[in-house]
């Protein structure tokens, strides 16, 4: 019994730890958001010139597009 409670203990500590991760991660959330759109803003006003900027376009509309939605 005592054993079962000690894995217990340990499992929320465990888990405790990982949600402080994740929380910190959602604060920053919204700031990261805010330069990905200024990424794209940019890359709007030059994107006719530049195929590295085309490629990129999609992977950061993608990143943030699945950051929102979480």
């Amino acid at each position: 019994m005592v054993e079962s409670a000690e894995r217990l203990g340990d499992f929320l500590i465990q888990n405790a730890v990982s949600f402080e991760g994740v929380h910190q991660q959602v604060i920053r959330l919204p700031a990261e958001l805010m330069r990905m759109q200024c990424i794209l803003n940019d890359a709007d006003t030059r994107h006719e010139d530049n195929a590295g900027v085309h490629k990129c376009i999609p992977e950061i509309q993608n990143a943030a597009s699945v950051a929102e939605d979480t």
